[in-house]
């Protein structure tokens, strides 16, 4: 200030003489107060000038202007709750509007994490609020939605220090669904806002609908089990008496978001019941029906099959039983046994003996004859009235056989000769076993005119023998036998190649691929006992090559045929090739084929044209 002293005595030195005029001594500030980064005015702001008595407040366009301030420098300070107090300098000059703008930051925590992302499964989560400043920093809270909240809502945050809150939602009563609303941090007149993302995702779940509350049934009738779900897989169906499950409905059923069974009610005690359905996936996933009745009504009838009394090699009796004729329902229009060698459920659309009608419970013996020596039947007790046919539990039952019974197993410890044959006789025929043992011979198929070795226990049961003085790489067929006083039974065949022998290998055809190339076939008939450690062609322009000469490998092991494609060879050039094969005992190489490269000239072919002078390449 005391520099516009001096220039004001100095004028008044200058211009004594003159008539007096005022002189300019004041100026003017103005400006606006921003919120820093998004430009936006703020309001009630209190803007003060230092060393005197002067202040204004922004209006809604956050601008303010303080007038007739002497020419001098001068601080001025803007102040606003929930944004951080600014001074700056500025010089007043006489006459003269300064511009005085402000960019106020908020005075705002930083919030960690800055996004919150809330679930079914974790409805509240904690989120930090950091207050890295001087001063004590006053805060409430704001949510998007009613059903969203903070806790606390309001509070303060001591300097350079952290304050937990927890947004929770409560998700009760809402529609499934992905949500994104807000939290908002209120300091002062300052905001922080935290999106929030909530998903609401419908649980796995399961509802039955059907059957309802106080429901009555009747044995025999169809009853539909009925249920919800958004689920899709398999579900299993069963009914429970005072929560123990006492039946299984169904196994397992298609549940495509939902489902029904419709269940043949057995016969059944009469009592209240349940129905519960269980995902197979997600056996935590499952609904209860309410109470229901099940009354007695019209059945089928119930059958047990009983035991054989008797096995013969053509013939089989067994029993059965009708334990209920069925309720409202005791004319039974047929009953007997079902059989079949092949369905392991036979039912009345197999082979059936029947014992006629009855019309009361009976214990009953099936005399099943005309069949199949030695041969597996599949056989129950069925029962049929009105209301269709029910069956007993299947029972297997094997005819007897006059000769033996008997299996061949799996040829073990090979070496170059010996190896170890079994068998096993599973039924002596109805008569003592004299002899078992071994047959073995190269020619298909073996018997005991062949090479035998016996075995010293004439019963049945398993046993193994030794097969000895066996020839080296040579295939052998394999039967195991048994004898009794009807005759001879053999097992089913095996066969065997003993270790040591060298690999067959046959040399098959050669031809040109192309006027360099050759096109080899070969045909491994043998391994010689041992895997192959390599196959393929030989070749060279003299007869009988070998592998010192050209070769090309196909693989390191097989049997059967093969092709290999040899390149690169001279024009006008005879070949020899053959095959070979390797194993641990040597190579062996089949049959030498011979065949003519061409000349290595493409090949024209001159189709009808006419020929003129223009044609001619001299």
């Amino acid at each position: 200030m005391k520099k516009y002293l001096i220039l004001f005595l100095s004028l008044l030195a200058i211009n004594g003489c003159k008539k007096d005029e005022p002189v300019a001594t004041k100026g003017d500030i103005s400006g606006r107060i921003l919120e820093e980064g998004s430009n936006i005015a703020i309001s009630g702001a209190q803007v003060v000038v230092s060393g005197v008595d002067q202040s204004h407040t922004t209006g809604e366009n956050g601008s303010y202007k303080i007038s007739d301030l002497y020419a001098d420098d001068y601080s001025i300070t803007v102040t606003k709750q929930g944004f951080i107090t600014d001074t700056r300098v500025f010089t007043i000059e006489p006459e003269k509007i300064t511009q005085g703008d402000f960019n106020l930051k908020k005075d705002l925590p930083t919030v960690i994490p800055s996004l919150s992302n809330l679930s079914n499964s974790r409805q509240t989560e904690s989120i930090e609020l950091d207050n890295p400043r001087s001063g004590l920093m006053q805060f409430k809270t704001e949510t998007s939605k009613v059903w969203l909240s903070a806790s606390p809502s309001i509070g303060t945050i001591e300097p350079f220090n952290k304050k937990i809150i927890n947004i929770t939602a409560n998700l009760k009563g809402l529609t499934y669904g992905e949500y994104d609303e807000t939290i908002v941090i209120n300091v002062g007149e300052a905001s922080l806002s935290i999106p929030v993302h909530i998903s609401y995702i419908e649980p796995s779940n399961i509802k039955i609908i059907a059957p309802l509350k106080d429901d009555i049934f009747k044995v025999g009738q169809i009853m539909t089990i009925k249920w919800t779900s958004n689920l899709e897989g398999k579900v299993r169906v069963e009914l429970v008496k005072n929560n123990n499950i006492i039946k299984v409905i169904s196994a397992e059923s298609i549940n495509n978001k939902g489902g029904e069974y419709r269940w043949n009610i057995p016969e059944i005690e009469s009592e209240t019941y349940q129905t519960l359905v269980s995902s197979i996936e997600n056996s935590d996933i499952y609904s209860m029906s309410d109470v229901f009745s099940i009354a007695e009504g019209p059945s089928k009838p119930i059958v047990s099959t009983e035991n054989t009394s008797s096995i013969t090699t053509t013939s089989i009796y067994i029993g059965g039983n009708i334990l209920k004729t069925g309720v409202d329902n005791n004319a039974i229009s047929n009953y007997g046994h079902v059989y079949s060698t092949f369905n392991q459920e036979p039912t009345i659309l197999d082979e059936v003996l029947s014992l006629g009608n009855i019309d009361k419970t009976i214990a009953y013996t099936s005399n099943i004859e005309d069949l199949k020596e030695g041969q597996v039947y599949y056989i129950r007790a069925f029962a049929t009235n009105t209301l269709g046919t029910s069956y007993g539990e299947v029972k297997t039952v094997i005819t007897s056989t006059s000769k033996p019974t008997i299996y061949s197993g799996d040829i073990q410890e090979i070496s170059e000769t010996t190896a170890i044959a079994s068998g096993n006789i599973t039924s002596d025929g109805g008569r003592p076993i004299t002899q078992r043992g071994i047959c073995y011979s190269t020619i298909s198929p073996p018997t005991i005119e062949s090479r035998i070795v016996t075995d010293a226990n004439n019963i049945t049961g398993e046993y193994s023998l030794l097969l000895s003085d066996l020839q080296k790489g040579t295939k052998y067929f394999v039967r195991a036998y048994a004898v009794n006083s009807a005759g001879i039974s053999y097992g089913d065949e095996k066969e065997f190649r003993t270790n040591g022998g060298v690999p067959q290998v046959s040399s098959l055809s050669i031809s040109l691929k192309t006027g360099l190339e050759i096109e080899a076939k070969g045909i491994v008939e043998n391994n010689g006992g041992s895997s192959l450690s390599s196959y393929g062609f030989v070749w060279a322009e003299i007869e009988n090559p070998t592998l010192s000469d050209n070769n090309i490998e196909i693989g390191t092991d097989i049997i059967g045929s093969y092709i290999g494609n040899i390149k690169d060879l001279k024009p006008s050039t005879v070949y020899y090739v053959r095959a070979y094969a390797t194993n641990s005992k040597g190579t062996y190489y089949g049959n030498s084929l011979s065949i003519a490269t061409k000349d290595g000239l493409p090949i024209l072919t001159t189709k009808n044209a006419e020929i003129s002078s223009d044609n001619i390449i001299t």
